[in-house]
């Protein structure tokens, strides 16, 4: 499929390249007087085009004939240039300019892909040899070389964005400048270099050291990252880009929070997640017993932050078998409501199952009759819930809990009584 887009985007950029360039055949006498100012297609509005360096653009005469041999494709700076000059918007340029920086460094990454072991379909997954990690890397830093490269041409303005990719950094990093996000970018892909190395010298198994290592890649990286932003913008981008803040979302989609009370979520669990998620401390006893209580204060501080309903609300999106029975009522098509009552009868058929176990007053064989009753009669319940159309469904994706007391009630009644007593 990419091989059929990439042709197909050079063709789209190709067409906008030469309606820009095409060469003027109207009389002399219709020319304009003025110099022809690019219209910037992003944007919807004239203006001349910028230059990386701020310089104006020199305005070339419209009525100028003009062809593609007469442009410096062997020199890039060159071209743009050129381009910018004959006022075509930052965007075309910007694409013109990658085709040939792209086509420049093809072989260097064809040749780094040839030395690779070959791929071994019948193999899977298998461990990478030293020199196959080297070349990863060595792919990874050409890659870094040819977009710095483009930047220096094509400049790094915010003009140079089209709509599309500015708006998903904004909504991935915050409200930046577009200087900012082209910086954060940079600091991103070293960083994630350096994540990918220690991960992929694991090779699947993580040791102390590498969890260290990662702790301390995360350190240098928010120091980084605090040196370009200030801090207003670094809180933005860590709301939007840490584990904590992609935990948050996943975990608290049934609840919907506010705005506000993601970020006063997010400012009590942040500091709970830098002592225990990024900590390579040994899991002893002790550390899990504290990180339990940690726990229990955690919860406490958010329901007080947010007040009894919504803190109540928060605690049940803590809870897995709440979390899933709403994903399987969301996925029936049911209302919110549905999720709630589904997992009201788990939770409650979990207790009343066990209770009939533990009833001293039944031998073995009632207790196991009585649970498969029961058991029958929160099925109907179910059904009542989501329809008897959708049932087979719930079960079999998110019943499995309903399955599994079916089975402990029939193994009951299947095991032999005790033999009794002289």
């Amino acid at each position: 499929m990419k091989a059929v887009l990439f042709p197909l985007l050079l063709a789209s950029l190709s067409v906008n390249a030469l309606w820009w360039l095409r060469p003027v055949t109207r009389d002399q006498s219709e020319a304009p007087a003025t110099p022809v100012t690019a219209v910037n297609s992003t944007r919807g509005q004239e203006a001349e085009s910028p230059r990386p360096n701020g310089a104006p653009a020199t305005s070339v005469a419209a009525d100028v004939p003009l062809r593609w041999a007469d442009f410096p494709t062997g020199d890039l700076q060159a071209l743009a240039d050129h381009l910018r000059e004959r006022g075509v918007p930052p965007h075309i340029i910007r694409g013109i300019v990658g085709h040939f920086l792209n086509e420049e460094y093809r072989a260097k990454r064809n040749a780094l892909r040839e030395r690779m072991s070959p791929f071994r379909y019948w193999e899977g997954t298998r461990t990478s040899s030293p020199e196959d990690l080297a070349l990863r890397a060595d792919l990874r830093d050409l890659a870094r070389e040819q977009n710095n490269r483009l930047n220096a041409l094509a400049g790094t303005d915010e003009a140079f964005f089209d709509l599309q990719s500015l708006s998903y950094a904004r909504q991935r990093y915050g409200n930046l400048p577009s200087d900012k996000i082209v910086a954060v970018q940079a600091v991103e892909s070293d960083y994630n270099d350096l994540i990918s190395q220690v991960r992929q010298a694991a090779q699947g198994v993580m040791l102390a050291q590498d969890r260290e290592a990662l702790a301390l890649l995360e350190q240098e990286r928010r120091k980084d990252f605090q040196a370009i932003l200030t801090p207003a913008e670094f809180e933005e981008y860590e709301f939007r880009t840490s584990n904590t803040g992609s935990l948050l979302r996943r975990n608290l989609h049934v609840m919907q929070p506010t705005e506000a009370e993601f970020r006063a979520i997010y400012a009590l669990q942040r500091p709970f997640d830098e002592k225990y998620m990024t900590s390579s401390a040994p899991r002893s006893r002790e550390h899990l017993a504290q990180r339990q209580t940690d726990e229990r204060e955690l919860i406490a501080a958010v329901k007080a932050a947010l007040g009894p309903e919504r803190g109540a609300e928060y605690e049940k999106s803590r809870d897995y078998n709440f979390v899933h029975a709403h994903s399987v009522a969301q996925s029936l098509g049911l209302p919110k409501e549905t999720g709630d009552k589904l997992w009201n009868v788990q939770k409650e058929a979990m207790q009343q199952f066990n209770r009939i176990g533990t009833d001293s007053t039944l031998n073995p064989a009632e207790k196991a009759k009585r649970q498969q009753e029961y058991v029958q009669s929160v099925r109907a319940s179910i059904s009542a819930e989501v329809g008897a159309d959708n049932l087979p469904t719930y079960e079999q994706g998110g019943g499995g809990w309903l399955k599994s007391l079916e089975t402990a009630a029939s193994r009951s009644l299947q095991r032999p009584p005790a033999p009794s007593g002289r």
